[in-house]
């Protein structure tokens, strides 16, 4: 005879009470875990078909290929949120720089508004120079007032009061660059910050000479 454990009896009686929930209970997490394998699958797959796609638009972007429009619009198809896909329409954006200005905004623009991480500042630096050289400096301001990242906080500062004295508000611009030439340190300077310390150290001169 075998010997009787005191536990079982209770064990049963709480699973044949609670059957229904135990087994849906036990069916979601293998559905749970089968939805995570093929979400890792569909991942891996979609990131193989981007770093194709990728090889290919530089391919035919060193090519001068038109075909590279089309190849970026797949990767913006099969995910624009990727971040291999935002540093293409960034490539591209600069590509265009000095042959259609108006397209490279359209992709900064586009770029941006899907661009969440701390590097996406540097876009708006970039988009905020087209609009200088476009005659737009209240669109500049717009975009630069837009960066926080402190990484990025001297050129912004810079350009910004290139941006306000484009828009006849001098004043303003000089506050900014005596403001930007204190805040960056004089022990330990970095060589970026040295080369914008200089820039500004020659605007300010050349407005109060």
């Amino acid at each position: 005879m075998s010997e009787h454990n005191p536990w079982q009896e209770p064990v049963v009686q709480f699973y044949q009470q609670h059957k229904n929930i135990i087994l849906f209970s036990v069916f979601l997490l293998f559905a749970g875990i089968a939805a995570w394998e093929y979400q890792k699958k569909q991942t891996k797959a979609r990131h193989y078909q981007l770093t194709t796609l990728q090889t290919q638009w530089m391919a035919q972007n060193d090519a001068n290929d038109p075909e590279a429009n089309h190849t970026l619009e797949s990767m913006k198809a099969l995910d624009k949120n990727a971040l291999i896909t935002q540093l293409v329409m960034a490539a591209s954006a600069k590509n265009q720089l000095n042959t259609d200005p108006q397209k490279a905004v359209a992709v900064y623009q586009e770029l941006l508004s899907i661009c969440d991480q701390p590097f996406c500042d540097l876009y708006r630096l970039r988009l905020s120079v087209i609009y200088m050289n476009m005659k737009a400096p209240n669109e500049a301001i717009n975009v630069l007032n837009a960066i926080s990242n402190p990484s990025y906080s001297h050129f912004r500062d810079l350009y910004l009061g290139d941006a306000y004295k484009a828009a006849d508000q001098k004043n303003k611009a000089i506050e900014i660059w005596k403001k930007a030439y204190k805040d960056i340190p004089v022990q330990n300077i970095s060589p970026a910050d040295k080369g914008i310390k200089d820039q500004l150290t020659y605007r300010l001169q050349k407005e109060f000479s």
